[in-house]
């Protein structure tokens, strides 16, 4: 995984442009002053707008329609900065949701990785970009792909968890993301159905077996998930509580944590530590 981060990361410093300061004595922290600077000729200073925009956050909202067209810039900087901006405006982005769908489908990897980072920063109001993420999700990568493809593919998982319950259609391709065979990919998935919160029986038992995963990550992950889907079935709290004497330390911790929590729901049961 650090060599697929090395490379994205080497990919990105490739793509986007440096940073420059706002000129001494503007009003360079206004969202009018930054728009104004997206029409430069400079694609430096195109760039620098829009990561400045992004730096405001939902304070910027009224510049995601030129965010969006700062999307298809002529360079890719300024196209990189432009996904991250919308991003960082979290929720209120909702607007630029359709055209980033259809970024996705661009070859541009280091955009696409973007893209789907900000799709999950926009959160529930992204939920019309289910589909699209659930699609890269099945999608699988053999060996000789770029690494930013494995990459894109596990933060398409992360980021329906983000989008939380508006994602429930992506629930059995998570299901099956459990299977994977990158640490990565079931962490990820563990995560998202967590977020989700699917009340599905077979949803739940992929957890309960998640428990069991090589990684302790992973089990504390599913652990957590658990408490947080709160489903009380006896099965559910057996479980939890086999994985109280699990070899790992954080594992324990996060099975106490989700019968603390199932308990406080359904009434006090027996919790044991031994």
């Amino acid at each position: 995984m650090n060599k697929i981060v090395a490379t994205f990361l080497a990919s990105v410093f490739a793509c986007v442009a440096v940073v420059i300061p706002g000129p001494p004595g503007e009003s360079e922290n206004t969202v009018e002053y930054w728009l104004k600077q997206l029409d430069s000729q400079s694609g430096t200073e195109r760039s620098n707008a829009a990561y400045r925009l992004g730096r405001l956050g939902p304070k910027a909202k009224q510049a995601v329609p030129e965010l969006i067209s700062a999307l298809h810039d002529s360079d890719c900087g300024v196209r990189c900065s432009a996904a991250v901006a919308v991003g960082q405006i979290g929720p209120d982005a909702r607007p630029a949701v359709p055209e980033m769908v259809r970024l996705l489908q661009r070859d541009d990897l280091v955009l696409r990785f973007l893209v789907v980072k900000a799709l999950g920063d926009i959160g529930p109001n992204a939920a019309e970009a289910v589909p699209a993420l659930v699609e890269l999700v099945k999608q699988k990568p053999d060996l000789g792909t770029d690494p930013l493809a494995r990459l894109v593919r596990y933060d398409a998982a992360k980021s329906l968890g983000r989008i939380g319950p508006p994602a429930q259609t992506a629930v059995p391709v998570l299901v099956e993301a459990l299977k994977d065979e990158s640490p990565n990919m079931r962490g990820n998935a563990v995560t998202a159905l967590g977020e989700i919160r699917p009340d599905s029986e077979t949803a739940i038992r992929a957890l309960v077996e998640a428990l069991n995963d090589p990684s302790p990550f992973i089990r504390a992950e599913a652990a957590t998930a658990l408490g947080r889907i709160g489903n009380s079935d006896h099965f559910v709290s057996a479980s939890l509580e086999r994985a109280l004497k699990d070899r790992d330390g954080e594992v324990r911790k996060a099975a106490a944590d989700s019968l603390k929590k199932l308990n406080a729901a359904t009434g006090p049961t027996r919790v044991s530590r031994n």
